[in-house]
């Protein structure tokens, strides 16, 4: 059997330290900074490759999250229940004083995110259609 080398351009393998730096040190402290940096590479990489290529399916995933949101923020104190007792970067923290913080959900980022994607994603297949014909 024959196996493949593994090929890093310095970049990427800067990149691996990087996340592998900001892994340990938050791992270790749970420093707000990391948690951050961390919590935001995970809604870049959810907004970048999360296709979803009919509108019906779109509609039906945005319908649902609505609901779930409405519910579970709202009418219930699961989510920050949730929130508070994770620790894990699943939400972006915010020094509010007095050893505080407040919290965004990557949710909160994610989901208009998915939305706006998948809008400009629609606008360059029809730009890309319109310039064939």
């Amino acid at each position: 059997m024959k196996y493949k080398a593994l090929h890093f351009t310095i970049l990427e393998f800067a990149s691996l330290l990087l996340a592998c730096y900001l892994v340990y040190s938050y791992i270790m402290t749970k420093f707000w900074v990391a948690n951050n940096i961390i919590a935001i590479a995970f809604t870049i990489h959810c907004i970048e490759n999360w296709l979803v290529g009919n509108i019906k399916f779109i509609t039906l995933i945005f319908t649902g999250l609505i609901l779930y949101d409405v519910y579970f923020v709202f009418a219930s104190d699961v989510m920050m229940t949730v929130a508070k007792g994770v620790d894990l970067p699943l939400k972006l923290l915010f020094p509010a004083g007095n050893g505080q913080f407040g919290m965004l959900g990557l949710g909160d980022i994610v989901i208009p995110g998915l939305l706006c994607s998948m809008c400009i994603r629609y606008d360059y297949i029809q730009a890309f259609l319109r310039g064939k014909e």
